[in-house]
């Protein structure tokens, strides 16, 4: 599974965007899974609304939440209170 993260996500809906072209290859040569987070999404249709791309968001929503098999990920307490661990326990 490949973890798919806002940037990645916003760039290969928006064609105006600068990695536009890159995520689009790399998606169409991947073989792998998607997964992602409710963070992310929440971040991600966030993005979208900011910048004045909300139909694209609804978009996304239909086209890869409901219809592209990618993975969703809910991070609920205890998984939250393991990240905030580990951000603590390591440098890098």
């Amino acid at each position: 599974m490949i973890f798919v993260d806002t940037g990645a996500w916003f760039a290969l809906s928006i064609e105006s965007d600068p990695d536009h072209l890159a995520a689009k290859s790399f998606v169409a040569a991947n073989r792998e899974e998607f997964i992602t987070t409710d963070y992310v999404v929440d971040e991600l249709l966030t993005l979208f609304k900011v910048r004045g791309q909300k139909a694209k968001g609804i978009e996304w929503l239909y086209d890869v939440l409901e219809g592209s098999g990618t993975h969703l990920y809910w991070v609920g307490e205890e998984c939250f209170a393991e990240a905030c661990r580990l951000y603590k326990e390591f440098a890098d």
